[in-house]
């Protein structure tokens, strides 16, 4: 079993060398998700049942944010789906669910609106 924090830091990577460079950010601090749209590595469910394929499972929720606003903005936040999804892919990484979800980014100074974000399931195991 390796570290939550290590198991978050290589899905970033991963995710992010495979999006390849000048592609939109992807990071696992919530507080860093100003620069939309971008990729949100959130906290895994761990299962600690063993599987063929390794001990642990951890269950990853990649969020997509979009930019806050009206519809207008949801072209950005498809072609950042997609490519994540074509990503994950590559990566041979088995995502199970894509559902829409509305994100509000934590925010130091004041209130910010909600974005229409995209939330992904995926599993790998250790």
């Amino acid at each position: 079993m390796i570290p939550v924090t290590a198991a978050m830091a290589d899905l970033r990577d991963r995710v992010a060398f495979t999006l390849g460079p000048g592609s939109r950010p992807v990071t696992t601090d919530p507080t860093a998700t100003a620069a939309t749209p971008c990729v949100l590595v959130e906290l895994p469910q761990i299962d600690p049942a063993g599987t063929l394929c390794g001990d642990v499972t951890y269950r990853h929720t990649l969020l997509v944010i979009g930019q806050p606003g009206a519809w207008a903005e949801l072209q950005p936040l498809a072609d950042l789906l997609h490519a994540v999804l074509v990503a994950l892919d590559a990566l041979g990484i088995g995502w199970t669910l894509a559902e829409p979800v509305a994100y509000t980014p934590l925010v130091q100074d004041g209130q910010a609106d909600p974005s229409l974000s995209y939330r992904i399931t995926v599993e790998e195991f250790s």
